[in-house]
């Protein structure tokens, strides 16, 4: 959470509405998507823990971006909504059990899993987002030498 917070710090709010390919998401609608995904993510890790041979349900991002109007979204209402999210996602994998951990199910497109490998999806799916974010720090970016 640092370092998202640190990032939107940096990346002035005249450029958050700036997409840098026409098929990525602008900083605002970042901070959107993972407000929106922190939840499914929950969704998922419970839905693990109380159903057998449980199969993820997918989601469409650009639908999802679309529907819930990620370009309108408001960049500190949706940090605080990721935040407190994911406050309650951190409690959740916080109880599991070695056991619990290795809980099969299935993602429609990448097949038979378990859940360590949903909870290691998160921090992927974070560094996905920063890194994007980050692209956004290059035209200004000082050296650290």
């Amino acid at each position: 959470m640092t370092t998202l917070l640190r990032l939107m710090k940096l990346i002035p709010a005249a450029r958050w509405d700036e997409a840098l390919a026409s098929d990525r998401f602008t900083p605002r609608e970042i901070i959107a998507h993972m407000a929106d995904w922190e939840p499914i993510f929950q969704e998922r890790i419970v839905g693990a823990l109380n159903t057998p041979n449980f199969v993820i349900q997918p989601h469409d991002e650009t639908e999802r971006a679309a529907t819930y109007q990620y370009a309108r979204q408001d960049v500190p209402g949706s940090i605080a909504k990721f935040k407190a999210a994911r406050e309650k996602t951190l409690e959740i994998v916080g109880t599991l059990t070695e056991e619990q951990l290795r809980i099969p199910m299935t993602h429609p497109e990448l097949g038979s899993m378990q859940l360590v490998d949903l909870v290691h999806m998160l921090s992927g799916h974070d560094d996905y987002h920063l890194d994007q974010l980050s692209e956004y720090l290059e035209e200004t970016a000082v050296g650290t030498w």
